[in-house]
């Protein structure tokens, strides 16, 4: 026989003035033939053996080219997939069924930004959902791209914040959450400065250093007593003794007494007219209050004037007759004869009252 390596085939012996069909090689296909002459030498080829080949397409995440049979092709991975994948087209012009370093899916890694927690090992050309890190809320996603890397971000995480308020007397201003020892000014009427957290929900912890409330002093003013008494409060004063009324007054929201309202007034003891005497008006809680007697008496009586406004009982000396001259008769007749005076008679009357008539 005789390889025609020209033509990819094998001629086998043959008789002269016959014709023979040869037989192509591996990995080629067709029908040849061709005289064998009389001399002995083969003649002419008809017919050729054709390459075979395995067809170009698709198999386990690769592409695959038009490849001569015998050969080794090379993959082009898919999207999504990296790799230098090899296949054999068998002298047949089939594929082989197994891959050499097939192609691998490209996976995203974990990481964490744009506020979210994004899962690892997430393939490539699909959608992964975050997670928002504390203090935040949504529901993010993005895609793996086909290279492996994170893409655009839908739906991002927002921030979640403690609400602007007025809380135990201080004004807490708009705070993202998970914010620690957050500072508030006090309130009118209070000192210092509030502080406590915001927690990773969007709510306001306990305070944990509280605004103190401004006190007006106690004190005695303006005849009455003040008790110690909370800012922008009003107070009620006592009135002290030998005084009276209902006194009130602001504590403002610096600490501060404002003026009085129905302040306290003196408790007097009434002017009053006893035993020959009479007393002026004085003042609650005076003492020995001497009492002026009637006209043609004399003495000096006193008395006091209580705290509650009441005169007491009438000590010192009684008002008795003042009497001017000595008595011109020493009978209750001689009072009523038209030769006394009016003057006489009176001193005679007061003579004979005091025992010292003739």
């Amino acid at each position: 026989q005789v390889n025609d390596a020209a033509n990819n085939v094998v001629w086998p012996a043959t008789n002269a003035f016959a014709s023979v069909t040869g037989i192509c090689t591996s990995g080629f296909a067709g029908v040849t033939t061709r005289p064998c002459t009389s001399s002995g030498t083969f003649g002419t080829v008809s017919g050729s053996c054709v390459q075979l080949k395995c067809a170009a397409g698709s198999y386990d995440n690769a592409g695959w080219g038009l490849t001569n049979a015998g050969s080794t092709a090379t993959g082009s991975c898919a999207s999504g997939y990296s790799g230098s994948p090899k296949r054999d087209c068998l002298l047949t012009g089939e594929w082989s069924s197994s891959v050499s370093t097939p192609c691998t899916r490209n996976l995203c890694g974990a990481a964490t930004n744009n506020d979210a927690v994004w899962p690892g090992n997430t393939p490539s050309n699909t959608v992964a959902v975050g997670t928002c890190l504390p203090g935040f809320s949504g529901t993010p996603s993005r895609e793996c791209t086909a290279g492996g890397t994170w893409g655009a971000i839908s739906n991002p995480c927002t921030q979640i914040y403690c609400p602007a308020t007025q809380l135990d007397n201080a004004d807490w201003p708009l705070t993202p959450a998970g914010s620690s020892s957050v500072s508030a000014p006090c309130v009118s009427g209070y000192d210092g400065s509030a502080v406590r957290s915001c927690d990773v929900y969007g709510n306001w912890a306990p305070v944990t250093t509280a605004c103190v409330r401004k006190q007006c002093a106690g004190l005695t003013e303006a005849n009455a007593v003040w008790g110690t008494t909370n800012s922008l409060t009003q107070a009620s004063g006592s009135c002290v003794a030998g005084y009276s009324g209902n006194p009130v007054r602001e504590c403002s929201a610096d600490g501060v007494f404002g003026p009085i309202i129905n302040a306290c007034a003196a408790i007097m003891c009434p002017p009053r007219t006893e035993q020959r005497a009479t007393w002026s008006t004085s003042t609650a809680g005076s003492a020995d209050v001497v009492g002026e007697c009637d006209g043609g008496w004399e003495g000096a009586p006193t008395r006091s004037c209580s705290m509650a406004g009441s005169w007491g009982t009438i000590g010192g000396t009684a008002c008795v007759r003042t009497c001017r001259a000595r008595c011109i008769c020493d009978t209750d007749d001689c009072l009523h004869s038209a030769q006394v005076s009016r003057d006489e008679r009176l001193d005679c009357a007061c003579a004979l009252e005091r025992g010292s008539g003739r």
